[in-house]
């Protein structure tokens, strides 16, 4: 007699080669097409999680497109903003600096010009050196010698042009000098 463990429990018996094979959900244990219709659906409801890992505390937040857009936008205006007060500013100095006004001559209105450009030349090089989106550093302490050095070369270039006039001038003169030094030798007295 065989033992039996826990009252009236059996263990399971191995299959036996005539025993007949399990029978499916669908009760026919000679259909495989069912097996394969269930195997199916479960490959179409592996989709269909009731997980939701939008909830998670390890779920990556969704990039939402609109704020960055908003922001990238907002971005390129306000550097398209800098670049034509920049330009302006370049623009009243090299006017300024070309003026051949004497000091004199100057009214309050555009000596408080003069001062406005400049402040407004130093507001401009103070944001680009604390600019962090600026790759550069010390951009603008860059951009003010640069600006100052196109100057520099135009000045440069005034100044020789005045001196090769002058040059001129003088032996101009020198030769006038002669010509009436020798007209005045040559009146009889």
């Amino acid at each position: 007699m065989k033992s039996v463990g826990r009252e009236g429990h059996r263990p399971p018996q191995p299959f036996q080669a005539n025993d007949p094979p399990p029978a499916n959900k669908a009760g026919n244990p000679n259909s495989f097409k069912d097996s394969d219709e269930e195997a199916n659906e479960l490959v179409a409801r592996r989709g269909e999680s009731k997980l939701n890992s939008k909830k998670s505390k390890f779920a990556k937040p969704e990039m939402q497109k609109a704020p960055f857009d908003e922001r990238a936008t907002g971005a390129m205006s306000e550097i398209q903003a800098r670049q034509a007060e920049s330009a302006e500013l370049v623009k009243q100095f090299a006017a300024i600096m070309k003026d051949s006004t004497l000091d004199r001559n100057r009214g309050p209105i555009e000596k408080n010009l003069e001062a406005e450009n400049y402040r407004g030349l130093l507001a401009m090089a103070k944001h680009l050196n604390n600019d962090i989106n600026v790759k550069e550093e010390s951009a603008g302490s860059i951009a003010l010698i640069s600006l100052l050095m196109k100057m520099g070369y135009h000045f440069r270039d005034t100044i020789n042009e005045l001196n090769y006039k002058v040059n001129l001038l003088t032996k101009e003169i020198a030769s006038l000098k002669k010509e009436i030094a020798d007209l005045s030798s040559s009146k009889p007295q």
